[in-house]
């Protein structure tokens, strides 16, 4: 972020270039920005640079751009400054009509990822996809004539990709839509593998996106996610020890490196050829950075890690009612985000089928029973013969070998022999280094009788995810002593204060009922178990508290203050007793989770009670619940004054109403630094209840590489603080961290359905609130979202269905009233959809967040009910910033009260002073009253980078009211800025904030630009504007 006086240089030194400009200002740009000080500033010197170009351009003058990038060379290294003097160049030429080719621009950094520059892409591409159509149309061969029934499927191949006995696989684009990067499976026979496909959803199985019989050719489409097999991993390398997650990384990156499009003449991309300018977007940075989690991993950690999800792909699989009868490396696709999913179901068969079509697979990694069914024998392969393909790839995977002998032919004689090779144990060696529970699973797995296997996949991921953990496994047989190590592992300070000892008795000694009940009487042993039980079931409650959006309520305090009960922990002399009984470094993690749980639930408690201060003020000041966690807080810590508690007492006193002490003890508290991780983990929960995210994010990342916080209890926070700050991504990303340490929680898997929803992967998003509902069939947050994707995607009749559930669980949700009564008005049904809108707006409502949302729906036909709705909402929540954003924005833009927009703005700014949003608003707020210099002012604070898109388009409407002639320029340059960053305005227009800058040719070209961009989205799903409940977003 630059800083005022650096802005104020800046704009003074634009105003002088502007003013003093002329055919050699081209050379004085360097003198220029020496004069004012920004000789490095790379915005200063990128926007001389735009006014530069710009300024030729009107003169009829000829520009390089690689003259600017040769002088400047620090542009170099910022791709995205690069495109933005791109995207300069790009306006100028079009408003003055110089030629628009992509060859201007391709190759530079940063420029093809630009929405402009892949508009121009896709054009091209149109142009070119018809010539070659017309080519192929007149090619009498039988590959031109089935590529040209490809072409008017609406697929173009790239490259081949992969080569199979009776398949080949292609990257392809489909142009109808967006040109999007899919793979095609072409085979030459009939295949039932899409059956198969159609009816599997998983992370870990590669979906299938259509099916299409052309010609006399099977063709399967499918997603690009990756070109690595698991067989190509291991091919690769060949060194057990190399097989960690470091080289995965580097094969998966290479690989990514090789992917290059075909020139328009057909050849391959030589080094000479200019990368792709549309790159699938598997090989997008953001789309691979899940994969660095894997570089801590070796070869053995990392097998657990991709053999644990495909155990859950088969188990998914088999509850299906699908054998996939082909595993093997080759078919595990490692996808470029290292996840690994399932391939190839070409020979899968039902479970339970009694005529098999055939009997087959690769011959390495068939079960015993297989063999016998090649053979003729009345035998069947069922859910153990493909866990005995994993149990053969696991195998391989950790000794760099096969645990038997492959057959030599499928002859009776060779068939004989391999089966009576595989009734022996498999083929370990002393050499190989692999750790006992991960015999013991793998010899599970290739046991000779199906079953003496594994029950189920199901029963191999849970012993995985055991040995990864370092738990016991539960269906597999290890040997004692690995049990003890692992035991070891999870309790590390046990070690130093004697228990390893302990309970190396407990489990190799046969012990007699004296020994037993000594044992009992072991207070040490005891305070550890109790201990252990409570750090365990502190967490998941925590966790389960984050995930539920109206984390404050009255029961889950109470569940908090249960289980302190349970333990005694609200008990000063009795937990400080049996706290004393731990070894000391235990004693010190006691206290920290002690009173990490007392704080969090006083932090519920607070805000619980500053609600019912509005709507229940009797009720609010029964302060003793809040009164015994201050106390039991203070007995944890031996009275000493930390920050955490000094805040909870300064909001005692506010809720008590003695405002002189809360505003004392919450300037000693703001004094006081978080010195411990538990500190640091409060002051996030602290920051996440004033709805500073960002903040709270930080704070949550500082403690990333700490195991001082339970893992899902971090992650589920900070998925919440990036959700909440508007970092989908990531949020997506941490959640899915959540899940995997609590894959039960219907809650979790809701919210990451939110991410995968907001951006747009409607497939990932429906899994995941299916499984919400499969977990938790009473989920109103499931059905609902589950049903606003249908409605997304204009599946009205199955959206319908959803909400009804939702309404018969909750009714009288105004939010799902809503969504309903929308989708009985997509469905023509007026009657019940005006019936659903009028219950909405009349149905007495005391939550904020329901009131917000009934204000956006009725905002501009009745501002002033949506205003009184916003007023109830801060009344009853005035501490959340965005209710007084919304109830300024209804003011300004709905009513026009400025006077009282610019209060309104500015509460929000007392309590977020880096709110952007905020302070741009209030900038026009503010101009429309005629207050230029305060409007300008404001302007340049929201101008502190970053900045979104929604900012530069305001404060191009701020220069263009204001209306000089410097100004419009400005205008015409934020705007440019907007668009280039990918906002999408409704109506630039009819917008009549920006009518002063409608008649230069520049704000045409982008009208233009923005009306192609969309006729090119028509026909796509609808937007996902006003969808999610305000709950979601602005509630910690």
């Amino acid at each position: 972020m630059i800083n005022r006086g650096t802005f104020d240089r800046l704009e003074d030194a634009i105003d002088h270039f502007e003013e003093t400009w002329s055919l050699q200002s081209q050379s004085k740009i360097e003198e220029l920005l020496a004069d004012h000080g920004l000789s490095d500033d790379e915005e200063a010197i990128v926007e001389l640079i735009r006014i530069d170009i710009e300024l030729r351009y009107e003169r009829g003058l000829s520009i390089e751009l690689g003259d600017y990038l040769d002088r400047f060379t620090i542009l170099q290294e910022r791709p995205q400054r690069v495109a933005e003097i791109a995207f300069e160049d790009y306006r100028s030429r079009a408003a003055k009509g110089h030629p628009v080719s992509v060859m201007r621009w391709r190759g530079l950094p940063g420029v093809n990822r630009e929405s402009w520059f892949q508009e121009l892409m896709r054009e091209a591409s149109v142009h070119q996809t018809r010539a070659r159509t017309a080519r192929l149309k007149d090619d009498p061969t039988p590959d031109a004539a089935f590529e040209f029934a490809l072409a008017e499927a609406g697929f173009q191949l790239v490259q081949k990709i992969g080569e199979g006995a009776f398949s080949c696989v292609y990257l392809a684009t489909q142009v109808e839509l967006a040109d999007r990067f899919v793979v095609l499976k072409i085979v030459t026979e009939t295949l039932a593998e899409p059956e198969y496909m159609a009816l599997l959803q998983h992370t870990n199985i590669v979906p299938i996106y259509s099916f299409h019989q052309i010609l006399s050719r099977s063709v399967i489409c499918m997603p690009y996610a990756g070109r690595v097999t698991l067989h190509e991993f291991l091919k690769d390398k060949t060194v057990v020890s190399e097989r960690g997650g470091q080289s995965l990384i580097r094969t998966v990156r290479e690989r990514i490196g090789k992917t290059t499009i075909k020139s328009e003449d057909g050849t391959g991309g030589g080094s000479d050829v200019q990368p792709a300018p549309l790159v699938p977007a598997a090989e997008d940075k953001a789309g691979i950075r899940p994969l660095e989690a894997f570089r801590s991993l070796d070869c053995e950690a990392l097998a657990i890690c991709l053999f644990q999800r495909l155990a859950g792909a088969l188990a998914h699989a088999h509850a299906r009612g699908v054998l996939h009868n082909d595993l093997k490396p080759s078919n595990v696709l490692i996808r470029n985000d290292g996840e690994p999913a399932l391939l190839d179901f070409n020979l899968s068969q039902t479970l339970g089928q009694k005529n098999l079509r055939h009997a087959g697979g690769t011959l390495p990694y068939m079960s015993p029973e297989t063999y016998r069914a090649m053979m003729g024998h009345q035998t069947q392969p069922g859910a153990a013969s493909d866990v005995y393909g994993l149990g053969v790839m696991l195998f391989e995977f950790v000794t760099g070998r096969l645990p038997y002998p492959t057959p030599a032919s499928i002859a009776s004689i060779d068939l004989d022999t391999a089966i009576e090779a595989r009734r022996s144990r498999p083929n370990w060696q002393a050499t190989d280094g692999v750790h006992p529970g991960m015999r013991a699973i793998v010899d599970r797995c290739l046991q000779f009788e199906p079953q003496q296997r594994y029950a189920s996949a199901d029963d191999l991921q849970a012993d995985l995810q055991r040995e990864q953990e370092n738990m016991g496994l539960l269906h597999a047989a290890e040997p004692q002593s690995w049990k003890v190590k692992k035991w070891t592992r999870r309790h590390p300070r046990a070690i130093a204060s004697g228990l390893v000892a302990t309970v190396l008795i407990a489990i190799l000694v046969p012990l007699s009922y004296l020994t037993v009940a000594s044992l009992e009487d072991n207070r040490s042993l005891r305070s550890q178990v109790a201990f252990e039980a409570f750090s365990e079931e502190s967490a998941e409650f925590l966790s389960s508290v984050m995930a539920d959006p109206n984390r404050q309520k009255a029961s889950n305090v109470h569940r908090g203050v249960a289980l302190l009960e349970e333990y005694d922990a609200l008990d000063p002399e009795v937990m400080e007793r049996w706290v004393s009984q731990l070894g000391h470094d235990q004693q010190q993690l006691a206290r920290e989770t002690f009173f990490r749980h007392i704080a969090h639930v006083a932090i519920l408690e607070t805000q619980r009670l500053a609600q019912l201060r509005r709507s229940d003020p009797e009720a609010s000041q029964d302060l003793t619940r809040l009164d015994r966690l201050i106390e039991a807080a203070k007995a944890v810590e031996h009275d000493r004054p930390t920050r955490a508690r000094l805040f909870l007492e300064a909001e005692r006193a506010r809720l008590a109403g003695n405002d002189e002490r809360y505003q004392v003890l919450d300037q000693i508290a703001a004094d006081t630094p978080a010195q411990t991780d538990s500190q640091l983990y409060l002051e996030a929960v602290r920051r996440l209840a004033d709805h500073d995210h960002h903040a709270a994010s930080d704070l949550l990342a500082a403690l990333a590489d700490r195991n001082s916080v339970p893992p899902a209890l971090r992650w589920t926070m900070l998925g919440r603080a990036q959700f909440a700050a508007g970092r989908v991504e990531d949020a997506k990303l941490s959640f899915t961290q959540s899940i995997e340490r609590a894959p039960e929680s219907a809650k979790l898997r809701e919210l990451r359905g939110r991410c995968h929803f907001d951006l747009r992967e409607d497939a990932s998003a429906e899994r995941d609130y299916r499984k919400a509902i499969e977990l938790d069939p009473e989920s109103v947050g499931g059905w609902s979202q589950l049903g606003l994707l249908h409605y997304a995607n204009q599946r009205y009749e199955q959206a319908l269905d959803c909400f009804n559930r939702s309404l018969e669980l909750a009714p009288g949700r105004i939010w799902t009233l809503l969504k309903r009564s929308k989708t009985y008005r997509a469905l023509g049904e007026h009657d019940s959809a005006d019936a659903d809108y009028l219950a909405a707006m009349s149905v007495p409502c005391d939550d904020p967040n329901e009131l917000s949302y009934r204000a956006g729906a009725r905002f501009k036909t009745e501002p002033d009910a949506a205003l009184a709705d916003l007023r109830a909402a801060c009344e009853l929540d005035p501490d959340r910033p965005a209710l007084q954003r919304e109830l300024a924005q209804v003011l300004a833009v709905g009513l026009g009260r400025h006077e009282e927009a610019i209060e309104a703005y500015g509460k929000v700014l007392q309590m977020q002073p880096n709110n952007e949003v905020a302070r741009i608003d209030r900038a026009l707020s503010l101009i429309r009253l005629g207050r230029t210099q305060e409007a300008l002012a404001d302007t340049k604070v929201a101008m502190e980078e970053p900045n979104s898109g929604r900012t530069l388009y305001q404060a191009a409407c701020v220069h263009a009211l204001i209306g000089k002639d410097v100004n419009k320029r400005r205008a015409v340059t934020l705007l440019a800025k907007a668009i280039a960053q990918g906002y999408q305005p409704a109506s630039v227009g009819r917008d009549q904030d920006l009518a002063s800058i409608r008649d230069r040719e520049e704000f045409r070209v982008i009208e233009r630009f923005l009306e192609t961009s969309r006729r090119e989205r028509r026909g796509q799903p609808l937007a996902r504007q006003d969808t999610h409940e305000p709950s979601e977003l602005e509630t910690y």
